[in-house]
């Protein structure tokens, strides 16, 4: 009567009977009505390019002030000024920031803080002679760079803030990581940009 578990992911009602703390708690169910629910416009490209090349075009429109633009309801044209890449290997996101030569005050990268992903970037740091390390999400009403790049493990139930990102998401099926599709996770990742003016 004074505590309420509230989750946005659908458990199964049988897996939550199963734990001593809820089996015997009312379940409750909110239903969103249709003119509550906006279906998000996702374009899909099937690619031979690489994750670098594809990035390579994001970047340099991005630099150049030509970010995504989408028209808005009342005519007027809005441009995308953050990108915000999913990449599923930290590998992949070092070889984009090699090949762009990015810089520390360009991007944020978000991904575990292991051992092994922190010295890939200690190693990158040394042979760019800059430093990059691993960030945090901006919260609300933090600065956020213009690139951000960010691993599957960590955009799970975060909220972003951004006032003008754009979302960008790689699926490598030669990755060893990606024992699940990326699309698993595609309503997860359009959910991270909660804020009405984006």
């Amino acid at each position: 009567k004074s505590v309420v578990y509230l989750s946005a992911t659908p458990y199964l009602e049988k897996y939550l009977d199963m734990s001593n703390q809820f089996k015997d708690l009312t379940i409750c169910t909110l239903q969103w009505t249709e003119t509550m629910i906006e279906v998000p416009k996702i374009e899909v490209v099937h690619t031979a390019k690489s994750v670098v090349s594809l990035c390579e075009d994001v970047i340099h429109n991005y630099r150049a002030g030509n970010g995504r633009s989408i028209m808005l309801e009342n005519g007027e044209t809005f441009i995308s000024s953050e990108a915000v890449f999913y990449i599923n290997s930290v590998k992949e996101i070092i070889r984009v920031i090699r090949t762009m030569q990015l810089r520390p005050d360009e991007l944020t990268i978000i991904c575990s803080a292991t051992p092994e992903n922190n010295n890939k970037l200690r190693s990158l740091s040394n042979d760019m002679n800059q430093k990059y390390t691993i960030s945090e999400i901006p919260g609300r009403g933090d600065t956020h760079k213009m690139f951000t790049f960010c691993t599957s493990t960590v955009y799970v139930g975060a909220d972003f803030y951004s006032e003008s990102a754009y979302s960008y998401i790689f699926a490598n099926p030669k990755v060893k990581s990606m024992a699940i599709d990326v699309s698993v996770d595609l309503q997860q990742i359009v959910g991270r940009q909660r804020l009405a003016t984006n």
